[in-house]
Parts: C-alpha cells; sequence; structure tokens
C-alpha cells in the first residue's frame, strides 16, 4: 500500500512537471512571438543596420558598394542572412518599404531559427540518453536563454542553428558513411562562416573531433579541404560584388579591442554562467580523452566555440550573442553531467527532482504572467507604435522626392525608424559603425562624404527638435531649418 502511495506521488509530480513546463514553454514562445511583430526598432545590435541590407537585396540594389562613396554604406556581416530573408520577402511579396512588415519577415526567421536550435537540442539529449524531464527542462532553459538578440533581425539565431546542426550531424556518424558525414559538416561549416564571420570557427570542429580519435593525418586532410574551399568563394565572394566585399565583411569589423568594454558588457554575465561554463569545460576535457566519438564530438565543439567567443568578446562592440553556440553545447554537456547524478541519494522523497523543477518553472511563469497581464509590454508597445508611425509621417514627406539624399541624425539612434523608412534616400545609414570605428580609425575616407554634404548634394538632414546637424565634423553651415514634423526637424541644404 506505501509502495503504491509512493508510485501515484511519484506520477502525480511527473504530470505536474510536464504542465508547468510546457505552459511556461507556451507562455514564452508567446512573448517571442510578440516581440516579432513589435514596432521596435532595436532588440539589440543595431537592427536596422542589418535590415537596411536586406531592403537593399528587396529593392534590387547591391548589397556590399563602395565605403567612400555614395550611399557611404556599411554590411558588417556576410550575405547569407540578408540574402534568406530577402528570398523569403519576394516569395510572400513583402514591400522592401515597408519597414515593419520587414522587421516581422527578419524577426520571424530569427525565431524559427531559435525553435529549430531548441528542438535539436533535446533531440541530441535523447540520443545521448538523457533522462526525458532533463532533456525538455534544459531545452526550454536554451531557448529562454535566447532572448531578444536571439530573435533579432541578425544573422546570430541561423548561426547558431547551423552549429546545432553540424554537432547534430556529427554525432549520427554511423563509419560505413563517414565521408558523406564528413563532407556535409564541411559544407555546414562554411555556410555558417558565410552567415557570420565567427562562424570560421565552425571549421575547426570536425578536424578537431579527429585529432581527439588520435588520427592527425586525417585531422590534417579535413583542415585542408575546408580551408581551400572557404578560400576560394571567399575569392569568388570579392569578384561577385565589384571588388567591395573585403572591404566591408573585414573592415566593417575593425572595432578595437577594448578591456573596459570587456568589463562592462561581461562582468555580470560570467557571474552567472561561471558555473554552467566551468562544469562543461570541466567534463568536456574529460570526453577528450574517451575513446567515443560522441563525446569527442561535444568536447570539439565546445573548444570552437566558447574560447573564440571568449577572445572575440574583448572587440568593442561584442555582447552575450558571442556566446550563443557556447551556452547551447555546455547545456547539453551540463545535462550528460546532471544525468549521471544518483538523485535516489540526493532527494528523500520519489519526485523531488520532479517537484522542484515544477516549482522553478511554476514561479517563473508567475513573473513573466505578471509582467504581461499587469501591462508593462503591452503599454511599451503602444509607444513604440506611436514612435514607429511619427516618424512614418517624416517619411512620407519625401514620398515625391524620389531622388533626394537625406542624412538621419537623431541622438536616440535606439528609437529611429527612419532609416528603414526611407532605405532607397538614405546616406550614411550605418552610422555608429562610421563614428565608432571607421572615423575613429582612419580606416575608410570620408572625404567624399564631407564634401557631398558642403556642397548640397545632400540635400535633406533629419533631427530632433531643437537639434543642429552634427555629424563627423562636417560642415552643415548651409543647412536652414525647413519643415518641423512633430519631434522631428527637417534642415534643407540653402
Amino acid at each position: 500500500m506505501i509502495q503504491s502511495s509512493k508510485i501515484n506521488f511519484e506520477r502525480g509530480f511527473r504530470i505536474l512537471f510536464w504542465t508547468m513546463s510546457i505552459s511556461f514553454l507556451i507562455l514564452n514562445i508567446t512573448l517571442k512571438w510578440t516581440q516579432v511583430n513589435s514596432y521596435a526598432p532595436e532588440w539589440g545590435g543595431f537592427e536596422r543596420n542589418v535590415i537596411w541590407g536586406i531592403q537593399q537585396i528587396m529593392l534590387e540594389k547591391p548589397l556590399y558598394t563602395n565605403p567612400e562613396s555614395f550611399p557611404f554604406a556599411i554590411i558588417q556581416y556576410m550575405p547569407l542572412y540578408y540574402q534568406l530573408v530577402g528570398f523569403f520577402g519576394s516569395i510572400f511579396s513583402i514591400d522592401p518599404l515597408d519597414s515593419h512588415q520587414v522587421y516581422g519577415l527578419a524577426r520571424l526567421v530569427s525565431f524559427a531559427c531559435c525553435i529549430f536550435s531548441s528542438v535539436l537540442f533535446v533531440l541530441m539529449a535523447r540520443q545521448f540518453k538523457i533522462r526525458s524531464e532533463i532533456a525538455f527542462g534544459l531545452g526550454i532553459v536554451a531557448f529562454l536563454w535566447m532572448d531578444r538578440f536571439a530573435i533579432a533581425a541578425r544573422p546570430d539565431s541561423l548561426k547558431g542553428s547551423i552549429f546545432q546542426l553540424i554537432i547534430f550531424c556529427l554525432i549520427q556518424i554511423p563509419e560505413k558513411r563517414k565521408r558523406f558525414v564528413f563532407s556535409l559538416a564541411v559544407l555546414l561549416s562554411l555556410i555558417g562562416f558565410f552567415t557570420k564571420q565567427d562562424g570560421l570557427v565552425f571549421s575547426g570542429i570536425l578536424p578537431l573531433t579527429i585529432l581527439f580519435g588520435s588520427r592527425v593525418k586525417e585531422s590534417v586532410l579535413w583542415a585542408f579541404i575546408t580551408l581551400a574551399i572557404q578560400i576560394l568563394c571567399l575569392v569568388l565572394f570579392q569578384q561577385s560584388f565589384n571588388g567591395d566585399f573585403f572591404s566591408n565583411v573585414a573592415g566593417g569589423l575593425q572595432n578595437g579591442i577594448s578591456f573596459s568594454w570587456f568589463i562592462g558588457a561581461f562582468g555580470s554575465y560570467f557571474s552567472l554562467m561561471a558555473i554552467l561554463f566551468g562544469i562543461a569545460l570541466l567534463v568536456a576535457y574529460e570526453f577528450a580523452f574517451e575513446k567515443n566519438w560522441k563525446l569527442n564530438v561535444l568536447s570539439a565543439g565546445l573548444a570552437c566555440s566558447f574560447f573564440p567567443s571568449l577572445l572575440f568578446s574583448f572587440k568593442y562592440g561584442s555582447g552575450a550573442n558571442y556566446f550563443l553556440e557556447a551556452t547551447l553545447i555546455s547545456l547539453l554537456i551540463f545535462g550528460i553531467w546532471l544525468n549521471n547524478l544518483p538523485f535516489k541519494k540526493l532527494f528523500f522523497r520519489p519526485g523531488s527532482p520532479q517537484l522542484l523543477a515544477s516549482l522553478v518553472f511554476g514561479l517563473l511563469f508567475f513573473v513573466q504572467a505578471m509582467q504581461w497581464f499587469t501591462g508593462s509590454f503591452l503599454n511599451s508597445e503602444k509607444a513604440l507604435k506611436e514612435n514607429y508611425l511619427e516618424q512614418k509621417s517624416v517619411a512620407d514627406f519625401f514620398k515625391d522626392k524620389p531622388k533626394a539624399r537625406v542624412l538621419i541624425n537623431l541622438k536616440r539612434q535606439w528609437e529611429e525608424c527612419l532609416t528603414t523608412l526611407i532605405p532607397n534616400l538614405v546616406i550614411c545609414p550605418q552610422r555608429d559603425v562610421s563614428i565608432q570605428v571607421f572615423d575613429a580609425k582612419g580606416k575608410i575616407d570620408f572625404k567624399p562624404l564631407h564634401n557631398s554634404i558642403s556642397s548640397g548634394q545632400i540635400e535633406f538632414v533629419i533631427t530632433e527638435t531643437g537639434q543642429k546637424p552634427a555629424f563627423l565634423d562636417c560642415d552643415f553651415s548651409e543647412f536652414k531649418e525647413y519643415k518641423s514634423i512633430g519631434n522631428f526637424q527637417i534642415w534643407k541644404f540653402k
């Protein structure tokens, strides 16, 4: 009778766990869907810079141009994400001048990549025989960690899902189809690189895994094959983009090294993540010496994601998104470690682990639901929409001026929508890059931009009301106040 009661008690806690975890997952999917459709111009990392590039593809204009000539644009990232979203835009007949729709489409692609990564995570966890509750619970944690930056209109989520797919493919390897799986891994690493530059480190996963198996010659061979293919593709890309490819994707990332930025951006982050990364690194170190292909893959995956990300995080402008891949694989390794803990000895009662997880998900659900229903999400969205519509009224002023050249010079850059509302007219669309990287470092000659402003080739400047034009020490003395629209002032040359 007592034994039966214990079994029912444990079954009840299992049901409670699945109820609370699934409810929490549904809530987070709903909240992220709201963010996908939001009027916010920024969920992280100057989305408008990427959106502008997507719009150029949809407008059938070149993605990469000379940064030293009109429109003085600098596309920082590799082309795959831009082209993928642009492709979907043409399929669904999205108007490239409808900024809100383009944002929504790009964020939807990122959101789909987040879901795909989470599903792959759970599938891989189950392949390592991690208990279903642990696998699903950590899958939710992975999805939860992929917060605003992951659904932003940026290539990070696509790159993260490609990383997951490389790991997933490699742990499937049946020996008789080794060459096919290896070739697929090389192809995926190439795709990862042409999604975002730091995806280059994915190329090391396969050779390092082979090296852990003490097959040095084979490791060197596959490393050489991968490198040769990537160099060939880079040469082809440089030629296909009129020689402007490298000046954008290489020059656009020369932000410089900043220790103060690292401390400010990652001090609190590593305080939260230290335990996860510490356990994962220690377990991965043990895995590297195992004669087990799947465990070697995990060790190589962590080594090729965590250590390069740690190095890249000293670059000015870096953020938590740099550690997306390292976090996903660390959670998987943590799940294997957690699965091997003697739960029966750690807890006195059957079902206590499920009860603990249920309480955690229940509390998280309560906090997020209260934040939603008290109106903080809805009220902020109302203000964001009003801001968008006000800037759209400014953009409407230029509807009958299809050949105008416009410089946008707003102090509140995080609230700025105008660049993507008039993408066919705007000059110097990546202003943060121009100011923080190129003008400060002297990497690109902006004298042509200065001359264009002083000579009147750029006809209009948009500022906030009460703000005078000021950008890169350019001469705006010949610009006069022309028209006020809401909180914005349009200036015109003479």
